[in-house]
């Protein structure tokens, strides 16, 4: 028999959320739901990153209600959370740079092929006057 694998994925996460329920106790959805976030904070595109954002925050509502706002593992939640948003902030920064280099890159490409092109055409007119052909417009 193969092994299995508990690994939680992408893929079965709304399963594993799903065994959160009325008669779950707080530590358990905690436990749960930070489980979940870490998943998804993995993932790291935008749509994962806010749901991971989301459940961190549950997650905090929870554990501040139980435990207190002044709580070592609420302050680890809150951490979390602020790790995530600036994950999220190198995001959206890494996805301008990106359009920027992309942009600069196309242009740059433009002009050398323009470049290119006006040699080429320096070059065709060069050969027609030095064999003796007609330069210009008919």
């Amino acid at each position: 028999m193969s092994p299995r694998n508990h690994q939680l994925r992408l893929s079965n996460l709304n399963g594993y959320l799903s065994q959160i329920n009325d008669k779950s106790s707080p530590d358990t959805k905690i436990k749960l739901l930070c489980r979940a976030a870490n998943c998804l904070s993995r993932a790291g595109n935008f749509k994962n990153i806010n749901k991971a954002i989301q459940l961190y925050t549950e997650a905090y509502d929870v554990q501040s209600n139980v435990r207190g706002s002044s709580h070592s593992r609420t302050y680890q939640i809150l951490n979390l959370i602020i790790k995530s948003e600036n994950s999220m902030i190198n995001l959206k920064k890494n996805r301008v740079e990106t359009r920027l280099k992309s942009k600069l890159a196309e242009e740059a490409k433009k002009k050398k092929d323009k470049e290119m092109k006006e040699k080429k055409e320096k070059k065709a007119k060069k050969m027609n006057v030095e064999e003796g052909g007609w330069v210009g417009e008919d």
